[in-house]
């Protein structure tokens, strides 16, 4: 009987041990260990390499994908045919259609923008659940592992969990050595935000200069919240704005459909010369740049 127990007890402790070593690895591989000094050399060398992780905010230069050269692509063939109903001209549809090469360059910084909206209003919640384990009497650390569970039971039913992510990095991190400290700046540098920056550093301080760390942190979580809901109110009070500039750059494209399609000679002059040409070329590649620079005017950040 004892030595049935005995085996018992090994091949749990064996499979204990793999299931450990198999989760090390990955670890390892996700770079969610504490890293040492020359230990990414290291890894390169024995095959082991990390996947580059993408900033909230930070655009990073990266090679295009698939999926984004096969859009680009299309997206060039679509504005050539356009620019051959509206132009009448080979070489200014296939000028026009070079603006196609912008697209993977706005298509990210436009989720980078998506991702920072979602990421601020879920860290609003995050900050609130700090403080708020702070204020029971939890320490740091464990205020950081009970918002990481708040945060789950929370955002369950959304598909894009950045925060979430983020403070399940730091909680892994705290786990594998890493002090309190030296996870938050890491999720501060990573992140490059100033709500960010400013909850952080206001720990931080507090907790190397001394303090009262639940006053400090409730005081910092209410005046970012009232930022972010500000924030929030400028985005809905200038979403008219918004659609008026959305507008103004599609209208002049529709009257001039109407002039071809009602009345075709009311165009023919434009047509007959270069200038004329060149002209409408102009106009086709201002109304672009004024799309971008009306979202540019009601972007309002504080």
């Amino acid at each position: 009987m004892t030595g049935t127990w005995t085996l018992f007890g090994f091949i749990a402790a064996t499979f204990i041990l793999l299931t450990a070593f198999v989760d090390l690895i990955a670890l390892l591989t996700k770079r969610r260990l504490p890293l040492k000094k020359g230990i990414v050399k290291k890894w390169k060398k024995q095959g082991i390499s990390a996947k580059e992780e993408v900033s909230t905010t930070k655009y990073k230069k990266r090679e295009l994908s698939f999926s984004e050269m096969i859009i680009t692509v299309f997206l060039g063939l679509a504005l050539f045919f356009i620019g051959l109903v509206f132009f009448r001209s080979f070489l200014f549809s296939l000028l026009f259609s070079l603006l196609a090469f912008f697209y993977p360059r706005i298509k990210r910084r436009s989720a980078i923008e998506k991702r920072k909206k979602i990421f601020l209003t879920q860290f609003r919640d995050a900050m609130n659940s700090i403080s708020n384990s702070l204020r029971a009497g939890s320490s740091l650390q464990v205020s950081l592992k009970r918002c990481e569970s708040d945060l789950r039971k929370e955002l369950i039913t959304q598909k894009d969990k950045p925060v979430l992510e983020e403070f399940v990095k730091i909680n892994h991190d705290i786990e594998f050595g890493m002090s309190v400290d030296q996870a938050l700046r890491q999720f501060k540098e990573h992140m490059q935000l100033e709500d960010v920056d400013q909850f952080v550093d206001a720990i931080l301080i507090t907790r190397a200069k001394g303090g009262n760390l639940t006053q400090v942190t409730r005081n910092t979580a209410e005046r970012i919240s009232d930022k972010i809901t500000i924030q929030q109110e400028i985005q809905l009070g200038t979403s008219q704005k918004r659609m008026e500039a959305k507008i103004l750059t599609i209208f002049p494209v529709v009257m001039v459909l109407i002039l071809m399609l009602t009345n075709p000679t009311y165009m023919q002059p434009m047509y007959d010369s270069f200038l004329g040409t060149f002209f409408l070329f102009l106009a086709a590649v201002l109304l672009v740049a004024n799309y971008f620079i009306g979202k540019k005017v009601t972007n309002i950040d504080l």
